[in-house]
Parts: structure tokens; C-alpha cells; sequence
């Protein structure tokens, strides 16, 4: 049965191979490739249901045992060279194209098209080598969305999570998405338009903050995703760039002020290089209404205890909500409140992400809760 299975496995593979490399069919390859890999992975967790059958097995022989042994690292190792098969062929088959001036088109792995901009060193290379940005963090946001949801985005940059997010809650669904950089701004809209999401994706070309008033946004073109209302803000998150050199006078509105009629919100998405206990403050109304509202936060300690303790700007979100440290692999350690300076502790820029989510939905991101670490 085992050798069967692997023979028909290889056909498929040489059989798609061809298929792939000839430009056929991309979406249905991949497609077809989920779908032996999800077999391949139901076949070790058969044998390891087995073998563990066996080990309580007494009558059972260590020779049996061993074989079953064999044929579980025979097809991890098999689903290792699957995978990287499976990656080749996304690499292989991704749509590109150089439009000039910065521009490039290419698709997400949704299969969404996608400007990026061909310069930027930090977000776009992703995007046009795999069309995902963050995966760790977006698996996550990707199982906890849903039809029909209203999301805000705070620093959404270039629109990545913008698109993700108007595809995931559809036409009944709303976005708001916060950008102040007059260079990223030019995408998202345009990211937008392209995907037919403007009745969906509302883009406002501002920046959040606690009050009105006007600010210099200091960014650089290389690394959009570091520009900070901190003149040192999006310094603290990067290490392998040049100095925030650029600086542009932007509108700051605080998020109550814009979003006054909206009812609630089901998830704020904060990424804004130090800013966020200022955008915290400044939807303080809007947190009071959405009781059943997530949060991913972007925690800096460097920059938010020189604003108040971390303690003291996550309480007005942390009533009936549980915090979580997201970490790579798309895993969820939860935390106290008082343990996240700690946690921080153990990066060289003392920032990390975390998802304050709703104790009532925790069941919608539980496989990715982790006991420790």
C-alpha cells in the first residue's frame, strides 16, 4: 500500500511538473497540489495513530514497530521535498510584470492583484516572491475574519492587509484603512481601485492620533513601513537601513473624530513605529462601543514608556479580552498584561506583535494557542 501510494505520488508530481512549466492551468496545479499535500499528511498521521497502536500492543513485534518507524520519517521526509516542490512551482508560475517609475504588478496568493513598489526593500520583495507579507501574523487574522465584519487599519501601508482584509469580509463588510504617506498612499488607492473594493476598503489619507492638529511624518522610500510621527520612532524597528531621511507634513485626526457614526469595530489593526498609545487614546469611544473587537497591536517599549506604562495604555482594551504574543510559526503564547515587558525583554528592539482578542472568539484562533515556548 505504502509503495503504491508513493509510485502514484510521483506521477503526480513529474505529471504537474510538465503541466506547471508550460504555463498550464496555474491555479488548478496549485490547487491540485493542496490537495495530495493535505493527503500526504493525513497518511503520516495514520501511520503515527498506528504505530502508537502498536507501542501498547504487547503481541506487537520490534520489528513491526520499527518498520512502522521507518515509514513515518520515509514520508515526513517525502513531504519536506513536497513542500519545496510545491514552493518552486508558486515561484515558477507568479504573474510579474515591471510597469515603470517604481510601479510593478504581480498577484497575492489569494490570487488578488497587486501593485507594489519596486524600490521598497522591506515589504515589496515579499510580495512579488510569494504574494504574502508576515504570514505569521496573516494566518492568524485570516481564521479570525469573517463575512460581514468592520475592520480599521492603522498603518496600512501600501494596502497588503487592506486587500486581504476587504476580500475576507466581502461586500457586506466595511474597511477602514489609515495612511498617511503620501508615497504608500499612491498604491493602496490605487490597490483599491484595481480590485474593485471601493464600496468595501474606505482609504483615508491621514494619520491617527489623539488630537487634531498637523505633524511630520519622517519615512524613508526604501523601508515605507518605518515611517513614524516619531522622529526616532522607526528607527527602533530597523537596523539594516539608512535613517528615516524624508520628512512630510501630514493631517493627524484622532480615530473618534472619523469613525464618530460607526457603531463598533470587530478588529483595529494598530501598526503605526511607536505611535499607538496615542491612536489608543485618541478612539477611546470607539473601543468603549466595539465590546467585542479585537486588536493586533504593535508594542514597542523603547517608545510607549515614554508615553505612560504599558500597563496603563492597554487597560481601556484588556476588559473581557485575553493578550496573546504572536510568535513565528503563526503561534499565540498568552500573557498577562504584566508579563509583556518581559517578553519584549527578549528582543534587541524590545518590540513585538500581539492579538488582544475577545474572550467569547478565542475558539476561532485556538489551534494556534501554544502552552510555552
Amino acid at each position: 500500500m505504502i509503495g503504491k501510494l508513493k509510485a502514484r505520488l510521483g506521477q503526480f508530481i513529474e505529471r504537474r511538473v510538465a503541466l506547471a512549466l508550460k504555463g498550464s492551468g496555474v491555479r488548478d496545479i496549485l490547487g491540485d497540489i493542496s490537495n495530495q499535500g493535505a493527503a500526504l499528511q493525513e497518511t503520516v498521521d495514520g501511520l503515527k495513530v498506528r504505530l502508537d497502536d502498536l507501542s501498547k500492543d504487547k503481541s506487537a513485534s520490534l520489528n513491526l514497530r520499527d518498520e512502522m518507524r521507518h515509514h513515518i520519517n520515509d514520508f515526513s521526509a517525502y513531504k519536506a521535498d513536497y513542500i519545496s516542490f510545491r514552493d518552486d512551482i508558486r515561484a515558477r508560475t507568479r504573474p510579474y510584470y515591471y510597469l515603470g517609475q517604481c510601479w510593478g504588478l504581480t498577484w497575492l496568493d489569494t490570487g488578488l492583484p497587486f501593485f507594489v513598489k519596486t524600490d521598497e526593500r522591506e515589504i515589496s520583495p515579499w510580495i512579488i516572491l510569494g504574494g504574502t507579507w508576515e504570514t505569521y501574523i496573516d494566518n492568524i487574522l485570516s481564521e479570525y475574519i469573517l463575512p460581514g465584519m468592520t475592520i480599521v487599519d492603522i498603518g496600512a501601508n501600501i494596502g497588503y492587509y487592506t486587500i486581504k482584509f476587504g476580500s475576507q469580509v466581502g461586500p457586506d463588510g466595511i474597511v477602514h484603512a489609515f495612511e498617511p504617506n503620501p508615497v504608500a498612499l499612491n498604491y493602496l488607492r490605487e490597490n483599491v481601485l484595481l480590485n474593485g473594493f471601493q464600496g468595501r476598503c474606505v482609504v483615508h489619507p491621514i494619520a491617527a492620533g489623539q488630537e487634531s492638529t498637523t505633524s511630520k511624518l519622517y519615512f524613508t522610500d526604501e523601508a515605507l513601513g518605518s515611517g513614524s510621527l516619531l522622529e526616532d520612532g522607526g528607527n527602533y524597528y530597523r537596523k539594516d537601513h539608512e535613517s528615516l531621511s524624508k520628512s512630510v507634513s501630514v493631517p493627524v485626526e484622532p480615530i473618534d473624530a472619523i469613525l464618530g457614526q460607526l457603531d463598533c469595530a470587530n478588529l483595529i489593526k494598530v501598526d503605526a513605529e511607536g505611535y499607538e498609545p496615542f491612536i489608543l487614546r485618541g478612539a477611546a469611544e470607539l473601543v468603549r462601543r466595539s465590546k467585542d473587537c479585537a486588536f493586533l497591536l504593535e508594542i514597542c517599549s523603547l517608545t510607549w514608556e515614554k508615553v505612560s506604562s504599558i500597563e496603563e495604555t492597554m487597560a481601556p482594551i484588556l476588559e473581557g479580552r485575553a493578550i496573546y504574543a504572536v510568535l513565528p510559526g503563526s503561534r499565540l503564547l498568552k500573557l498577562e498584561v504584566f508579563e509583556i515587558r518581559g517578553h519584549l525583554d527578549q528582543y534587541e528592539n524590545k518590540m513585538a506583535n500581539f492579538f488582544i482578542c475577545p474572550i467569547e472568539r478565542i475558539e476561532r484562533i485556538a489551534k494556534f494557542i501554544v502552552i510555552d515556548i
